[in-house]
């Protein structure tokens, strides 16, 4: 009954999948295609939004999101969240700086084809030319995103959270930071290493599970 139970709310994660499916699509295109596509959409405004957004796919923002856990959640979710974490990491430390690392970035590519004076680039947004794949951004996003998903476990809550997710991929590629495949990846692990430490804490009962750091009114979480 537990296991079943467990399974049942994974349908938080849903909307993900829904994004990913999406995705799928544009899996299709020659590669550093989408990339162009979204070059083409620079604008003030985009700039500055999709620098935001970026930065928030930063890991550092991790202190943010640990703080919140800590002061709001049990402890139970506390180890959700490190774990989450710390397998994210793990599968793209491994990926990016070992099997990976030699993969080219769009600035390469295009610079390969001739075409580099035609891309608009941000000012004052560093251009990495190595270690394209996959998307640490995306992927800590996702993670993130797909913790509080299953935390909150409500589907309009998830389709938003999905969304915002996504614009954050998205904003690896407005940057001319990252391939379609490299997002997209990042989003897989991101959302899979999530899963998988929501089934490893949740499929086991410690006395700890309840205390909390800090005390708060609302009991239930």
């Amino acid at each position: 009954m537990k296991q079943n139970q467990l399974f049942l709310r994974y349908h938080a994660l849903w909307p993900f999948l829904g994004v990913l499916l999406l995705g799928v699509y544009f899996l299709s295109f020659p590669k550093g295609e989408v990339v162009l596509i979204f070059n083409k959409m620079h604008s003030p405004v985009w700039n500055i939004v999709f620098t935001k957004l970026s930065s928030i796919g930063n890991a550092l923002s991790v202190f943010f999101f640990l703080a919140l856990v800590l002061w709001r959640y049990q402890l139970k979710y506390l180890y959700f969240f490190v774990l989450a974490f710390a397998l994210e990491s793990l599968v793209i430390i491994v990926a990016k700086n070992v099997f990976f690392s030699y993969m080219p970035r769009p600035y390469l590519l295009f610079e390969s084809q001739g075409i580099l004076d035609q891309i608009d680039f941000v000012e004052g947004v560093k251009i990495n030319k190595r270690r394209s794949f996959p998307s640490g951004h995306t992927a800590y996003a996702f993670c993130m995103a797909s913790f509080f998903a299953l935390k909150l476990n409500k589907i309009s809550a998830s389709v938003a959270i999905a969304i915002f997710a996504a614009f954050v991929g998205m904003s690896r590629m407005y940057l001319v930071q990252h391939f379609f495949v490299d997002v997209f990846t990042g989003a897989i692990v991101g959302i899979v290493t999530t899963a998988i430490a929501y089934y490893l804490v949740f499929n086991t009962e410690k006395k700890w599970y309840s205390r909390r750091i800090f005390s708060v009114k609302n009991k239930k979480n």
